[in-house]
């Protein structure tokens, strides 16, 4: 528009533009000192005639708390936001809502997370972070270094107790942690270790066989109690100078001598035993795992017993265990010769001595030799007995499935009269007597445990032949043993 006059859209008197009164705010702008070529103070609607209000300039502004000079809202003014200020971010306002924001700082500002166990910090994505510190210099075979959280400074930590720390394990010596110390423990006898067993803390061949002749002493893992316990001495000995005998123990009470074995399977534990007692009141008793298996009292000389036991580990222990009253002989009973053993499938008795599964009912049992032979060199035979005597020659038979037992047998008695039977757990499963060639009986057996014996009873008088019966080339069925055998 020029500067001439206009009409007004009413039809009133046009006015220059220029002679418009701006009330106060522009005599308040003079009085400054602006000046005409000051830019323009805000203008109070309310003092504008309304009439003139149509004729305001576009660019003129109209003031308001809450406008800017450029018309837009300025929500920040007032705002803090320092609030939200952090190692990585910084608090801003937000102009179009007037609300905080925490904006990041740039990746790989330096910044301190708080924590003293952490390097390099740094921020990334608004977020503080280091790198662990490096404590592995600590590490150890029972300590892990670690890092302290109140000092920032590397400790070694104690790993848990029972931790292996063992560099070889193939070997019988166990190494384990305890309060962040190394320590060693042999390992039990029995234990793999690098194609063999452990023995005494030492890898080797699986033995298979164990012997105690307790010349040395009680052997080392065994144990005595009760009353008396058991000593070592050379009192009565069946092989060497000395034996073990049950101590002084008194009526009602009980001595006792154990050992621990461990076997990979089936085995055999064979003893000698000997008896001076009290008849069927004082007692040597075997027990495994605290069974009992066997019993002898009165007066015995030296014989030979076994027990079975297991796969496993399993205690044997010898008792002698008096009644309440009463004493006879020595009051006491002897062990010697322990051994334990694979059990054996046959015997054909060609060492020359009674094997070890086989037990005779005294020294006048059976023996071993080449008097009558179905093969080989040897076999066995009945001892000299009198007139209504009887000895007997027995072993344990474990079948892990149905089998049979099998031998051979002559005979060289009174007819009808002095007689060799065969029992199966106790009851009769033949018997044969006169004179007779070697002749092989076979007998079926079901699966378990059986006690087979061989007896020669003769009645009170006469003798015919030899008077004497022989067994030779046992089988049973067993599997051979193989496994290892191990013990104190």
């Amino acid at each position: 528009m020029s500067g001439c006059a206009r009409g007004g859209a009413d039809g009133r008197d046009a006015r220059p533009a220029q002679s418009l009164d701006a009330g106060p705010a522009i005599d308040a702008a003079n009085d400054a000192g602006m000046g005409d070529d000051a830019a323009p103070a805000p203008i109070d609607a309310a003092t504008i005639d309304p009439d003139d209000a149509g004729d305001l300039d576009a660019s003129s502004s109209i003031a308001d708390a809450s406008t800017s000079d450029a018309g837009t809202v300025d929500r920040c003014a007032s705002v803090d936001c320092a609030g939200l200020d952090g190692p990585c971010v910084v608090g801003v306002c937000d102009p179009l809502s007037g609300a905080c924001r925490a904006q990041p700082r740039a990746s790989g500002t330096g910044c301190d997370d708080g924590d003293r166990c952490t390097t390099g910090d740094a921020c990334s994505a608004g977020t503080c972070a280091g790198t662990a510190l490096d404590c592995t210099s600590m590490d150890g075979l029972c300590a892990r270094g670690t890092c302290n959280a109140a000092t920032g400074a590397c400790v070694a930590t104690p790993v848990a107790d029972g931790t292996s720390c063992d560099p070889d394990a193939t070997d019988c010596v166990t190494q384990t942690c305890r309060a962040g110390t190394c320590g060693a423990v042999v390992a039990s006898d029995c234990t793999a270790c690098g194609g063999g067993v452990c023995a005494a803390g030492t890898c080797g061949a699986a033995p298979s066989a164990l012997h105690y002749g307790f010349e040395a002493g009680l052997p080392s893992g065994w144990t005595v109690g009760g009353a008396g316990g058991w000593v070592i001495d050379g009192s009565r000995v069946l092989s060497g100078a000395m034996a073990a005998h049950s101590g002084a123990t008194g009526n009602g009470a009980t001595s006792s001598m154990r050992a621990s074995f461990t076997v990979r399977e089936r085995s055999l534990v064979t003893f000698r035993l000997s008896t001076s007692s009290e008849r069927s009141y004082d007692w040597l008793e075997v027990a495994v795992d605290g069974v009992d298996q066997w019993g002898w009292s009165g007066e015995t000389a030296w014989m030979q017993a076994a027990v079975v036991i297991p796969a496993g580990t399993h205690v044997v222990e010898w008792r002698y265990a008096k009644d309440s009253s009463g004493a006879q002989g020595s009051d006491r009973v002897w062990i010697d010769d322990v051994r334990v053993e694979h059990l054996q499938p046959s015997a054909d008795f060609e060492s020359g001595v009674m094997p070890s599964a086989f037990t005779t009912s005294s020294t006048t049992g059976w023996v071993v030799d080449g008097s009558s032979v179905h093969a080989g060199a040897f076999a066995a035979r009945s001892a000299a007995i009198g007139n209504d005597g009887a000895s007997t020659l027995s072993r344990l038979v474990s079948l892990g499935a149905a089998g049979e037992l099998s031998f051979w047998v002559r005979t060289s008695t009174e007819r009808d009269y002095d007689v060799l039977e065969l029992f199966v757990d106790g009851t009769a499963r033949g018997e044969w007597s006169g004179e007779t060639a070697w002749t092989r009986v076979s007998v079926a057996l079901s699966a378990g445990e059986h006690l087979i014996e061989w007896r020669y009873s003769k009645d009170g008088s006469d003798v015919a032949g030899m008077d004497r019966v022989w067994i030779d080339d046992v089988a049973t069925g067993e599997a051979a043993g193989s496994g290892a055998i191990c013990g104190p």
